[in-house]
């Protein structure tokens, strides 16, 4: 990303990116050395990131998110929210796949 926002605007983008479905644009949202961790994955960088994604958008299409509070430290900011969407595709799981 080019230039600075603030956490409040990377929010609303991360948040317009989701609901588009495309994982490329959720993973442009992150820089190329970023790391990306969901549950036991770790994803680094953009490309594993948008594939991370993808898995995501395709288990789950409606997915949206809602941050209910965004904390900031200097450069750094955390966000906790919510995540909501309807289990339409398989899910990996540590056991194998779980339907929708």
């Amino acid at each position: 990303m080019s230039g600075k926002i603030t956490p409040q605007q990377l929010a609303r983008k991360f948040q317009q990116a989701l609901k588009s479905g495309d994982p490329s644009a959720v993973a442009s949202l992150y820089t190329e050395d970023a790391t990306y961790r969901e549950g036991s994955q770790i994803s680094q960088g953009q490309k594993e990131i948008r594939e991370a994604y993808a898995v995501t958008l395709g288990t789950f299409s409606d997915i949206d998110v809602e941050f209910w509070n965004i904390l900031t430290c200097g450069e750094y900011f955390v966000y906790e929210g919510t995540w909501r969407g309807t289990h339409t595709g398989p899910l990996a799981g540590s056991e194998g796949d779980i339907p929708p």
